[in-house]
């Protein structure tokens, strides 16, 4: 399973963005390196389910001004979806 977020207007080059995992928060920051952009995204389902977000598992690419973040979860969200 992948959650995607497209995040526009965003002009600069891929190599100034960064996207972390904060672990405290469950959720994902994207920051720029010249301090011009900063976002905290949360995911409360993946809160309330308890699963955690692992950085190796978040890729980010960059296309027409739209910065893409995919994350993949593991598949024991499946399970208790079906429970």
């Amino acid at each position: 399973l992948n959650l995607e977020w497209r995040i526009r207007n965003l002009p600069y080059s891929l190599n100034v963005y960064s996207v972390t995992v904060d672990k405290d928060t469950h959720s994902l920051v994207v920051r720029t390196s010249n301090k011009k952009y900063y976002k905290k995204l949360v995911v409360p389902d993946l809160e309330r389910l308890d699963i955690c977000l692992e950085q190796e598992n978040v890729a980010f690419s960059h296309k027409f001004n739209t910065l893409i973040i995919t994350v993949r979860i593991i598949t024991c969200l499946h399970i208790s979806q079906i429970k």
